[in-house]
């Protein structure tokens, strides 16, 4: 769903991904394959530990990829969103 919203809805060609490295990595799997499905790239693959507070790192080498979308699944404070949110 979130694939196809990037690249249908927003019109996005370029996407990338950041997981934590132990419970979401299976849950990029189907965006990065729906998006090259669509004739998209991606531009990044990234982890990032579950207890990283500085996300800039990470940041900084997927802006090198210039991608116009960033999927990150993460339900934490870190990311910015609460569970049930």
């Amino acid at each position: 769903m979130a694939a196809e919203f990037a690249i249908k809805q927003l019109k996005v060609k370029k996407a990338a991904t950041i997981h934590d490295g132990a419970s979401t990595p299976s849950s990029c799997r189907p965006f990065r394959r729906d998006v090259q499905k669509m004739g998209g790239t991606i531009t990044s693959q990234e982890a990032v530990a579950p207890t990283d507070t500085d996300m800039r790192p990470v940041l900084t080498k997927i802006a090198t990829g210039a991608p116009e979308f960033l999927y990150y699944p993460f339900s934490s404070p870190r990311a910015g969103t609460s569970p049930g949110r």
